[in-house]
This record gives structure tokens, sequence and C-alpha cells, in this order.
């Protein structure tokens, strides 16, 4: 969350050269982390599996701030090969356009036709 960078916000845990957790977590912060890596990489097996067996499959994150010090699952090799070996297309809109009180961006990626309607 970009709430971790504000000055009065609770620790950064990962940055854009270490998305998947800062070297100086303490353990308690280092295992909350490894399980949310856990998780995101067993999401992109499921996004694997699915595109494999010719399913069409999308995942949705907050946009990619698109510079340091934000990590974004968007700027790693792991996303990346995964849209690339299936064809996958981003889209990014503010969710406040579909009934949300505040503007947050978000992205879709996938292999949907139509994903950016």
């Amino acid at each position: 969350s970009a709430a971790r960078w504000l000055p009065d916000g609770p620790p950064p845990l990962r940055s854009r050269e270490y998305p998947w957790g800062l070297p100086t977590l303490s353990i308690r912060y280092a295992d909350h982390v490894q399980k949310h890596n856990f998780l995101m990489r067993g999401c992109g097996e499921i996004l694997e599996h699915i595109c494999t067996a010719g399913g069409l499959a999308s995942l949705e994150h907050p946009k990619d701030r698109g510079k340091p010090p934000f990590a974004s699952i968007f700027d790693t090799a792991f996303l990346k090969v995964k849209e690339l070996k299936h064809s996958f297309t981003r889209t990014t809109f503010s969710q406040c356009a579909l009934g949300s009180p505040a503007k947050k961006e978000t992205t879709l990626t996938g292999n949907v036709p139509g994903i950016q309607r």
C-alpha cells in the first residue's frame, strides 16, 4: 500500500527494487510478506493452469504508480512473463467510476476478450 510510505503510515514492507519484501524486515513482517507472496504466487499458478487449459483469466490489482519506491505486481518479471505468454491485455480505470466514493486507480490484466471495456 502507498500508505506505507507516508510519514505517519505503517512501515514499508516492499519497494520497487524489492517487490517480494525489503531485506531489512523484522521477523514478524518478513513472515507476513512471505505469506502474501505465497498467495500471489498461488494466484499466478491458477492463472497459468487456466490459460494453459485454454480458459480465460484475469487479475485485478492497484494501478502501478510507475516509480520508486512503490512496488507493484505489474512491475515484476513474475507477472510480465505470464502476460506475454498468454497474450494478456491491461486496462486501468478509476473505481469511482463504478460507485466507489473515492478515486482509486485499479488495473485489470487478462486474456478476456473486451477486457478494456
